[in-house]
């Protein structure tokens, strides 16, 4: 974990980016989940510590069962659980609506209520994974709710285009 810590530091220095995203990793059948979760914490704390002298932010996203089977962080307040015991100023929540959606549902108030813990959203629509306006997540109504509640931080894309990419970025434009 350290090592690749190392390069991954080196590699968001190279391009200015200044928050990376620490994975939680998938569970073992047999593993101990306790003893997954003070390791987790460790390398968390060791990295909040490294990216502080890095001027950089820390990320944590859980994922849904369907994307990552048994992927360890699987919910907000297990994330929340975690950002607090790690209590480091620079460690926050990616919060991805995506998985948010198929995990918890109820974007809007959840958002909203995580917001002083967010770090970075970013944006798929559910089901399929497509860009924003492809499936049941109403966007339009999210980036407006988003603006009025004060997030001033980037919305990045993590999606599979359902066609070319240049198709799928067409539903970008009204925002830019």
């Amino acid at each position: 974990f350290r090592e690749d810590l190392e390069r991954a530091i080196e590699y968001a220095r190279a391009v200015s980016c200044p928050r990376l995203h620490c994975l939680a990793g998938v569970v073992a059948p047999q593993a101990d989940r306790r003893e997954l979760h003070a390791t987790y914490v460790a390398n968390l704390r060791h990295a909040a510590a490294r990216l502080h002298d890095s001027r950089m932010n820390l990320l944590i996203e859980p994922l849904s069962e369907g994307t990552v089977k048994n992927y360890f962080l699987g919910a907000s307040a297990q994330a929340i659980l975690v950002l607090d015991e790690l209590a480091a100023g620079n460690a926050f929540l990616q919060f991805d609506f995506f998985h948010m959606q198929v995990l918890e549902g109820n974007l809007a108030a959840k958002v909203e209520r995580l917001l002083p813990r967010i770090g970075h959203m970013q944006v798929a629509d559910v089901p399929g994974r497509h860009e924003p306006g492809t499936g049941e997540i109403h966007f339009e109504f999210l980036f407006r709710h988003i603006d009025a509640i004060g997030y001033a931080g980037w919305v990045g894309c993590e999606y599979n285009p359902a066609g070319n990419t240049v198709e799928g970025l067409k539903w970008a434009t009204p925002y830019l």
